[in-house]
């Protein structure tokens, strides 16, 4: 598969429990939004476990340009489009943006991306 990255990749831990996202940029400008959702356990707010992840999920940023009916200034609307994504497909995704990515902490959650497909 051939999967040109643009730039380095931005990773983040949600605060939902430990859902991890990277957005990146192809070579061709698209962007894209790789989201593995935390997979949690329990019954209470105090009782909640993480126990794994859920299946990926991969959505496309679709920018459309716009002019205000009001004033007649350009602006952009940004939309997400969830794309068709397998795990063997999100794993070689995830594996490019280890490689793509620097610093510590990146490499990090770049690492738990990968083990967590």
């Amino acid at each position: 598969m051939f999967l040109p990255l643009r730039g380095r990749p931005e990773l983040n831990v949600c605060r939902d429990g430990g859902s991890i996202t990277a957005s990146y940029t192809d070579f061709w400008g698209n962007d894209y939004l790789l989201t593995l959702p935390v997979r949690l356990t329990g019954t209470s707010k105090d009782d909640v476990k993480m126990v794994g992840y859920k299946s990926p999920i991969l959505e496309k940023v679709v920018k459309s340009k716009r002019i205000s009916k009001g004033n007649g200034a350009r602006y952009t609307l940004s939309s997400m489009v969830e794309v068709a994504v397998d795990k063997e497909h999100a794993l070689k995704i995830a594996r490019k943006i280890q490689r793509s990515v620097s610093g510590r902490e990146n490499l990090d959650i770049a690492t738990d991306l990968v083990l967590g497909i």
